[in-house]
């Protein structure tokens, strides 16, 4: 008997020390799924090479539900709904699963314009999970957001203060809906801000969270509010990480990389503009491969090339779509086989 009570207390006790190790402060946030360390041998996950066209016609600009004009930024939602920055109608269009092309106007549409049921040139789309919309409106030097069914936006973030104050990317923590994070350019110098979603877009409320040497492009942001942002001109994706303002290169020697998305597993992937292709940065062995585009760098119309691919996204069973901008459609590559984690 006193055996057993000597051995309860020193579990008690190692119970003690572990919980007082271990105590909330002390945690690290994981915002990506751990590769099982006893794990089986597995095949590196593949997509299809040819494109299937999920919106717009290809090489036929237009204003019909059917068609784009240079579409920019994509987004998709948990239920596998298609956001696209029209970039060229002025306005946002919504493609749900077995739309069949037929996208749906949900911000913008009425002409090219600053009235708070216009857009211009809308860049990139981002929603939150609540279901609210937010575009950086380029053209006129915004950020909007609408609230779902909404007949117009409201100006959360403004660079009317500024000459050529351009906001470019967008992007936000999905288990948050308070604060919103953008890349910008204020005269060629890029930054990446963080704002709040009280409707207020005076300058004081935003927060600085780094720099970068010029015009930045898409952002994406992780579940411990980490943001990754391409740098076209420096070739490099750069991570900045939550309290850190100084960039962490975690990808270079790319060319225009324009847009970067992530996986469950942390791995990145990068849209390349001027080469036409996607690539995969597996971010465990630092190795990287074209997983879809042309490998040379050639651009075309068919289903197996791009032309300036400018933004990527994955739906809910890892199929990834290319916001084909040249084309004039999105464009989605089926996942076929492997492992992520791979």
């Amino acid at each position: 008997m006193a055996h057993s009570l000597g051995l309860l207390t020193v579990v008690i006790l190692l119970f003690t020390v572990y919980m007082h190790s271990t105590s909330a402060d002390e945690i690290v946030c994981q915002p990506f799924k751990s590769i099982p360390f006893f794990s089986t041998p597995c095949t590196k996950p593949k997509w299809a090479q040819q494109g299937i066209t999920v919106a717009g016609t290809t090489g036929k600009q237009g204003s019909s539900n059917i068609q784009l004009i240079g579409p920019s930024g994509i987004f998709i939602d948990p239920y596998d709904n298609l956001f696209i920055a029209d970039e060229g109608n002025d306005r946002i269009q919504k493609f749900s699963p077995g739309s069949k092309g037929v996208g749906l106007t949900i911000a913008g549409g009425n002409g090219g314009g600053s009235a708070l049921n216009q857009l211009k040139e809308p860049r990139a789309v981002y929603v939150d999970s609540a279901g609210t919309l937010f575009i950086t409106d380029r053209g006129n030097l915004r950020v909007q957001k609408w609230f779902t069914g909404s007949a117009q936006g409201i100006t959360i973030a403004s660079g009317r203060g500024y000459t050529a104050h351009w906001f470019q990317g967008l992007s936000g923590n999905r288990k948050q809906i308070n604060e919103i994070y953008s890349s910008e350019s204020i005269m060629g110098r890029g930054r990446i801000m963080k704002y709040p979603l009280g409707g207020d877009d005076s300058p004081s409320y935003a927060t600085l969270l780094g720099s970068v040497t010029r015009n930045p492009g898409g952002i994406v942001v992780d579940e411990c509010n980490s943001v990754y942002v391409a740098d076209p001109f420096g070739g490099n994706i750069l991570k900045f990480s939550s309290g850190n303002s100084t960039g962490e290169q975690i990808a270079s020697g790319l060319i225009t990389p324009n847009d970067v998305a992530l996986d469950t597993y942390g791995n990145l992937y990068i849209v390349e503009r001027d080469t036409n292709r996607v690539q995969r940065l597996n971010v465990h062995d630092g190795t990287r491969e074209v997983i879809v585009g042309n490998k040379e760098g050639a651009e075309g119309s068919d289903s197996e090339h791009l032309n300036k691919p400018w933004s990527i996204a994955f739906d809910s069973e890892n199929n990834l779509y290319v916001s084909d901008k040249e084309n004039h459609r999105v464009q989605k590559f089926s996942f076929h086989e492997g492992d992520l984690l791979c």
